[in-house]
């Protein structure tokens, strides 16, 4: 009877022992996501539009029939969990957004002009984990780092000079939510570098 109750024990010991360290045997996370890029805050960097139409209100011209397209959002990165709750990593995405406007002049032909905005963003985030269950995790988090823009007129007047710059990125994840074992597929609500409303895969290991 005491063998098999010593047998029982340690057999009960090994398993909680073995779903411990299968917790934390994934420490680390790799994902990839996407948000609609109209949305993110790098649609607010305006500068681009600022500088044509000052050149072309110089000129007594004046905008009509604006129109912006974009990538969305692509983004991707790596998170480590430092212990149960607390994630950092590093998060890089890209987006662009191209424009296309005409501008008039009373007694002269419409000109158009079409320009793009390239951001490349690296940000480095926490996350975190405030529900974590074995399918369902739930987390919130903040982000911030460094964008730089490339700004280039596609076609149009050649006198138009935009240009590089950098800015400092963010972003605000007031709630995200994953569900899944090692892969997962996530979705997440904020605001910042990486949109409004994102969502993505991601493989825990």
């Amino acid at each position: 009877m005491r063998k098999a109750t010593l047998i029982f024990a340690l057999g009960f010991m090994l398993v909680s022992f073995h779903e411990k360290a299968s917790a934390q045997d994934k420490p680390n996370e790799v994902y990839v996501g996407w948000s609609a890029g109209l949305f993110g805050a790098q649609y607010l960097y305006e500068v681009s539009l600022d500088l044509v139409d000052n050149l072309f209100n110089a000129w007594g011209s004046t905008g009509i029939n604006e129109k912006t397209s974009s990538t969305g959002i692509i983004y991707a990165g790596y998170g480590r969990f430092l212990n149960h709750w607390l994630k950092i990593g590093v998060n890089g995405s890209y987006v662009h957004y191209t424009t296309s406007k005409d501008y008039q002049k009373e007694g002269n032909p419409t000109r158009s002009v079409k320009w793009r905005d390239s951001f490349i963003t690296a940000i480095l985030r926490a996350d975190f984990h405030y529900v974590k269950k074995e399918n369902v995790t739930m987390y919130s988090g903040l982000a911030a780092g460094v964008s730089f823009t490339n700004s280039k007129v596609l076609n149009g007047d050649p006198d138009i000079e935009l240009g590089k710059n950098t800015l400092f990125a963010y972003h605000v994840n007031a709630f995200g939510i994953r569900f899944g074992k090692s892969l997962g597929f996530f979705f997440e609500a904020g605001y910042g570098y990486n949109g409004i409303l994102n969502a993505g895969l991601n493989y825990r290991f």
